[in-house]
């Protein structure tokens, strides 16, 4: 550093990395990844819009999935396919299943502050549970953190919701909410 001039601070550096590689290739691709074994995550769901993927979810029921408040924030849900049992998006293939949105639920997201990030949304119909398709199990505590190997961890906070989600997927058997705003959902 020359005199008279000091380091960026770490906000600012974190804040030019992400507009630097943010953008459509983070949201669309996996770089150094390698295949998965077909059907090795049978709860993994494709979120779509006139047949393209845009975001993913998680079947958490089934007739239930959990995906980020992000994904379809500003959309007309009810133009949201959910796909399950897919192995490849581009082919045409037997072991998947198909869905409507039949209504979401909010937990007070923020899309300026990406607070409360998550979403359910509930199928217009229920997914037949196979080998291919299966509903994954949810934790109710966070035992890890990032890279310790233990899942949720430290960019998967889901155990924080664990009540909220409960309470719409499995309604009478827990309290409320443990957030003060209570989920609103959004029905056409």
């Amino acid at each position: 550093m020359t005199p008279g001039h000091r380091a960026p601070s770490p906000a600012l550096l974190r804040v030019l990395l992400a507009l630097l590689l943010g953008g459509p290739a983070l949201a669309s691709e996996i770089v150094g990844g390698r295949p998965a074994r077909p059907h090795s995550r049978p709860y993994m769901v494709s979120l779509q819009q006139r047949g393209g993927h845009f975001c993913g979810g998680t079947l958490i029921a089934r007739n239930f999935v959990m995906s980020a408040a992000h994904c379809v924030n500003g959309l007309n849900f009810r133009s949201v396919q959910v796909v399950l049992g897919a192995h490849n998006l581009r082919r045409s293939e037997r072991t998947r299943q198909n869905f409507g949105v039949q209504r979401i639920f909010e937990n007070g997201f923020d899309p300026t502050l990406l607070i409360n990030d998550i979403v359910i949304l509930q199928l217009n119909g229920s997914a037949t549970v196979n080998d291919n398709v299966q509903v994954a199990q949810l934790p109710s505590f966070i035992r890890g953190s990032c890279g310790s190997g233990f899942y949720p961890d430290a960019f998967a906070p889901v155990a924080e919701f664990a009540d909220w989600i409960n309470s719409i997927i499995r309604p009478g058997q827990h309290g409320p909410p443990p957030h003060p705003r209570v989920p609103t959902s959004r029905t056409p």
